[in-house]
């Protein structure tokens, strides 16, 4: 029979039903399972980061989905699957913001809800179990999995953090298979993955059971090709990376841990004369080019005395380029820059940050909901930039593209950068409101997969880390201790040469998130049957 089927609840095996019976006993067993899901989930992104878990996290959910007995309980279990799993991995978020993250917690938590009420169409089945019919529906569970991570990507201006193939950010095997599809086809194979395994022992234990008979698993031996199929590809990318060096660049990414606090502001005259000091301290070193972080000082350089004139008396000494970031007022809109000053400040170019972050930098809905601002701390709201922007340095010639905070997060506007060749992604950013907690190591899993995705060199300074610098296939090169919670630590300097080959063409980078369009395929092809099957009822209607 096709497992993809839904079945009434008077088809349901007897043994099942036995074993199941009780409703306290059935909910609570589900229950318990998909919060494994969440625990599973959680585990497999840092600060433990055991990716193997990510290949297994959705079993115990997938389970739970045949024990529940409609989508209404689904949707409440997997309600609780995404508050362990996103609560686990953005608690630190409340060091800001308590009422937001409780807000952004419940918010994430709709998607996996919504993936295991749609995931009984697929995993309420009975035997025979057919190979065919097991690798359709763990397309299909893929995909709707995908699909939601997709939606959550840009939905009330999106937060694509965390994602199941972040998980592998440190497998870079199979990391590679980002530079086809992204990051989100990486959670396609992982939810795939998944699946099958769980099609395979409904199918075990129904052959064990005598309830049908024993036959070759095309269904797990074609995902075992699958996954040795990415396996190998990764494998050859890794081993053919090009030896030439296209380019090279040396650097100083100034990492100040300035301590960051809403009911502690730090000293804005005291944070410039940090940064600067370190400066000086690299410059003896002839960088070519110098990183300051998102600006841990919440006033305008330029547009402060005390603070613009030390910054421009040093820039107008250096012979290395720098860039930093800072707000911007312009006119009555407060902007989010990063300012690229040139040699003796003989030039300055600028770029508004596009992705704002939701309940940080903007409230979704403000305007709407007013209520919806007392999430938040913060008074000021930002307004975005209008295009991405890539600098051009000159001596060397190196265009970089700037990234600012969690835009180095978001595919689909690092492909978009990608589009005006840059050789090099800067991020910098201001993780230090989370020092301490496992942020910056989250944030710096998400970023990687842009290395990848794009084969472009990544050059990252946090004020509190992590700053680093990562290769093209998404090896981390050089790296800072990151900032421990206390404010005299941190501090550092990272200077390296940065070497990079020409950019290999990628698959991704020319086509971009092919995945979810093949994964709304699949699922309405899914749904061909029931519609038909719907409109052969209609029809034989007698009314």
């Amino acid at each position: 029979m096709d497992p993809l089927l839904p079945l009434p609840l008077s088809s349901t095996p007897s043994s099942t039903r036995g074993r199941w019976s009780g409703p306290a006993l059935r909910l609570g067993s589900a229950t318990f399972l998909c919060l494994l899901s969440g625990l599973l989930l959680a585990l497999s992104f840092p600060p433990q980061a055991w990716s193997g878990l990510a290949w297994v996290a959705l079993l115990p959910a997938m389970t739970a989905s045949r024990i529940l007995r409609n989508w209404r309980e689904r949707a409440g279990a997997g309600y609780l699957l995404g508050l362990l799993f996103f609560g686990a991995t953005l608690w630190w978020i409340g060091k800001v913001t308590i009422a937001g993250t409780i807000g952004l917690v419940l918010y994430l938590s709709l998607y996996p809800a919504l993936w295991l009420a749609l995931a009984g169409l697929w995993t309420f089945g009975r035997p025979p179990f057919q190979s065919w019919g097991n690798l359709f529906a763990s397309a299909r569970l893929a995909s709707s999995w995908v699909v939601l991570e997709w939606i959550r990507g840009w939905l009330f201006g999106g937060f694509p953090w965390n994602t199941l193939g972040v998980s592998q950010f440190q497998t870079l095997v199979f990391a590679q298979t980002a530079r086809l599809g992204g990051g989100l086809l990486l959670s396609w194979l992982l939810a795939f993955g998944n699946a099958l395994l769980f099609f395979a022992g409904l199918r075990l234990r129904a052959e064990v059971c005598r309830e049908q008979k024993r036959t070759f698993h095309l269904d797990l031996a074609a995902g075992l090709f699958l996954l040795a199929a990415s396996a190998s590809y990764g494998l050859l990318v890794l081993i053919t990376t090009p030896t030439d060096t296209a380019q090279t660049l040396r650097y100083a990414l100034i990492q100040p841990a300035v301590p960051q606090s809403v009911e502690s502001p730090p000293d804005p005259q005291e944070a410039i004369v940090r940064e600067i000091t370190l400066t000086e301290r690299a410059s003896q070193a002839a960088p070519q080019f110098i990183v300051w972080p998102e600006s841990p000082i919440g006033a305008d350089l330029l547009s402060t005395p005390s603070l613009r004139v030390p910054l421009l008396a040093w820039v107008e000494t250096s012979e290395s380029w720098l860039l930093l970031g800072t707000p911007r007022v312009r006119g009555v809109q407060l902007f989010n820059d990063a300012l690229l000053f040139a040699p003796q400040g003989r030039s300055l170019q600028t770029y508004a940050k596009n992705r704002l972050v939701p309940f940080g930098e903007f409230v979704p809905l403000g305007s709407q909901f007013p209520i919806l601002r007392n999430l938040v701390p913060f008074e000021l709201e930002f307004s975005p930039g209008a295009s991405p922007v890539v600098f051009q340095l000159q001596n060397p010639m190196v265009r970089i593209a700037p990234l600012i905070c969690f835009e180095d997060t978001f595919p689909d506007y690092a492909r978009l950068v990608a589009r005006e060749n840059p050789d090099l992604l800067v991020n910098i950013t201001n993780d230090g409101w989370f020092t301490g907690t496992p942020g910056a190591r989250l944030h710096l899993a998400n970023a990687i997969l842009r290395a990848i995705e794009l084969d472009l060199p990544l050059l990252r300074c946090g004020n509190t880390g992590i700053t680093t610098f990562v290769n093209q296939n998404g090896a981390i090169v050089a790296s800072l201790p990151e900032a421990d919670a206390k404010t005299d630590r941190g501090q550092g300097i990272l200077l390296g040469v940065a070497q990079w080959h020409r950019p290999r063409p990628t698959l991704y980078r020319a086509v971009g998130d092919w995945i979810v369009w093949l994964s709304v395929a699949i699922l309405l092809l899914g749904m061909a049957p029931s519609l038909r099957k719907s409109r052969m009822t209609q029809d034989s209607d007698p009314a």
